[in-house]
Order: structure tokens, then sequence, then C-alpha cells
């Protein structure tokens, strides 16, 4: 009798792991050697075309030393924008020796180099003066200080040696 029972229950068993396998079997893995995948390894990705890269503007057309000594007025005022550090009147006392006087477009950039200088010699390594493009009008010459600075340090792992730089 048991074997009677028996032999349903297998066969049941038999037919129910068939129908699964073959479920199993329809699927099959790529193989790493097929040579349609090499193909997509080398090909260049596909750039999306929604992307839109802003244009790149062309570097204004620098003035050279000769040329900038061709250029001459007579020096009214050097208006220095920008500067939170060093008072106008700083400046004002470095262009006494140059005020009122025809001088080339060269010393004005000389000025702007001074006053970088002095920014770097007291330790604002990221701030800059630089001559703004403009028109010189009654002989006021205007340069921009731009005084950079860092936001935010992250530091990571242990620090070694003062701490107090970090602050």
């Amino acid at each position: 009798m048991e074997r009677i029972v028996l032999k349903p229950a297998v066969c049941i068993c038999f037919l129910v792991c068939c129908f699964i396998s073959s479920n199993l079997k329809a699927q099959t893995v790529p193989s790493t050697a097929e040579p349609e995948r090499l193909e997509q390894r080398f090909k260049k990705p596909v750039q999306q075309k929604s992307v839109i890269e802003p244009p790149i503007p062309e570097p204004e057309k620098q003035v050279s030393l000769d040329e900038m000594k061709k250029i001459r007025f007579v020096l009214k005022k050097i208006n220095v924008e920008g500067s939170t550090v060093y008072a106008q009147h700083l400046f004002n006392r470095w262009q006494k020796k140059i005020v009122h006087k025809s001088i080339s477009l060269a010393v004005v950039y000389k000025f702007a180099e001074k006053i970088t200088k002095k920014y770097r010699d007291d330790g604002y390594l990221l701030s800059r003066a630089i001559v703004i493009p403009q028109q010189i009008e009654n002989g006021e010459v205007t340069i921009k200080v731009i005084q950079g600075y860092i936001g935010n340090i992250l530091v990571r792992g242990p620090i070694a040696g003062t701490k107090t730089f970090i602050k």
C-alpha cells in the first residue's frame, strides 16, 4: 500500500521539478568571451544631447608693454576699489610722486603691481590688484583689488604640529 501512495507523490515532485527547471534553462548568462562585449568595451559613451556647454569667452586682447608706453596722459587721481584691508589714504601717499604728471599706461600697471606686492608681503596671498578695462577721462584711473579668501578647510586624519595654524 505504501508503494502505491509513494509512486504518485514521487511523480508529482518530479514533474514540478522539471517544470521549474525548464524556466531556469530558458535564460542564458552571457559569456565574457563574446565578441560583442569586447566591442562594447571600446565604444565611446554617447553624450547626451540635452547637455549645453557654456561658450568659453575669448580672452581680451592684452596691450603689450611697448604699446602701454606709447599711451600717455596726465594723471589726476588713482581710485582703488575693493580694498578693505588698506585705506585709500595709503594709496594716495603712493601716488603723490606721479599725480599731475604726464605718465604712460605702463606706470599705472606698475602701480597695480605695487598694490599686489603689498598684499602678498603682508600675507594676503590670494589678493590681487588689476587695472580694469576703462576709458580714462579727466586723468582718473581705477584699479580694482580682488581680495581672495578661503572659506572652509576640512582636515582629515591626525594633525601634526601646531593646531593654531589651522584655526
